[in-house]
Order: C-alpha cells, then structure tokens, then sequence
C-alpha cells in the first residue's frame, strides 16, 4: 500500500484513501503506529459505534431480509459476541 500511494495515488487529487474494518490491531500497526512509508499521512479519525438492535433492524428491513424479532435479536445477539463488539 505504501508503494501505491507514495509512488502513484498521493498526487492524484482525486483520490481518497479511507481504510476501515474490523482488523483495529492492523490498522494501529500498520497505517498509525507506523513509522514507514505511511507515516504523517493520516489526516482524518473516524470513530463508528456497532450498529444497535433497532437500527440493526431496520437496516435489514431496508434489505428486504425480515426477520421476526426473536430471530432479529438472536442474530444481533450472534454477529456482536462473534466479532468481538461486547
């Protein structure tokens, strides 16, 4: 990534990099922490909050995926303890 955007895409003003995901530890060591290539380039921190259930289920009614609302928790309560949110 460092050789993409130092060498080609950092000169372009079109172009945006924004690097987001679940991999925080990646991120810290790789684009924050870093002293490489990459380092003094991040200008912009973008905290997000996961989603809550209600939120969580209207985003899936707008995907057309309705659920019944124990199926709704179940499922919120799942992807939340599975991906390390709680």
């Amino acid at each position: 990534m460092e050789h993409f955007w130092n060498g080609w895409a950092s000169a372009r003003r079109d172009i945006v990099l924004i690097v987001c995901g679940s991999a925080t530890s990646w991120m810290m060591d790789k684009l924050i922490n870093n002293h490489g290539g990459l380092y003094g380039r991040l200008t912009h921190r973008l905290f997000l909050q996961p989603f809550s259930l209600g939120e969580s289920e209207a985003f899936l009614k707008t995907k057309g995926m309705m659920r019944s609302r124990y199926e709704m928790a179940e499922l919120y309560m799942t992807l939340r303890s599975s991906s390390g949110w709680v």
